[in-house]
């Protein structure tokens, strides 16, 4: 089932990336790289106008297989940040779920009404019955979304984070179908 885009409200939307977004994504990335960095290892290098269209394009090749939705979150006309489900397993109807948002547009409740459209999408359309959301110990603004979205606790993976030579623990949570 493919869908390109999800409206959510008048001023917020999701929308597969094409690769003229590729610059706007890759300036987004780097202003918010310092930050970036400490919990994604894809982000502990500049990121290039080529890189970002080559993950615009590896993304469309994974929407194709059916392993991945990512979306461009635009809000007011504008790129502000990424949501996507992927490592899609429709064997096992499950999905992982993953976010970053421009550090200007924290506070408004962007990433969570993006997740829940997220969610409705994967549940209702992608029929999926189980979504997951990691998140570094230390990233407790991820954790505070999953909670507000009801997912459940389910454990600390210990170690299994490595970034820039360093590991980090990760918080599981996952959301059951319920629709």
């Amino acid at each position: 089932m493919a869908v390109d885009q999800l409206q959510i409200n008048e001023r917020l939307f999701l929308k597969i990336p094409l690769e003229q977004d590729a610059k706007w994504i890759s300036e987004l990335v780097n202003k918010n790289r310092a930050e970036f960095k400490l919990y994604f290892s894809w982000c502990q290098q500049e990121e290039s106008l080529a890189a970002a269209q080559a993950v615009i394009k590896k993304n469309h090749q994974r929407l194709v297989e059916g392993t991945m939705y990512a979306f461009a979150i635009f809000y007011d006309e504008q790129i502000v940040g990424m949501i996507d489900l992927h490592e899609i397993n429709q064997g096992q109807k499950a999905a992982k779920t993953g976010y970053w948002l421009d550090r200007d547009f924290r506070g408004r409740g962007i990433i969570t009404e993006s997740e829940a459209a997220l969610i409705k999408f994967a549940f209702s359309k992608l029929r999926l019955h189980r979504l997951i959301l990691e998140a570094q110990t230390r990233n407790k603004a991820s954790q505070a979304v999953a909670k507000r979205l009801n997912f459940n606790f389910e454990g600390i993976k210990k170690e299994s984070d490595l970034i820039d030579g360093e590991f980090f623990d990760m918080a599981v949570y996952s959301k059951i179908n319920s629709l």
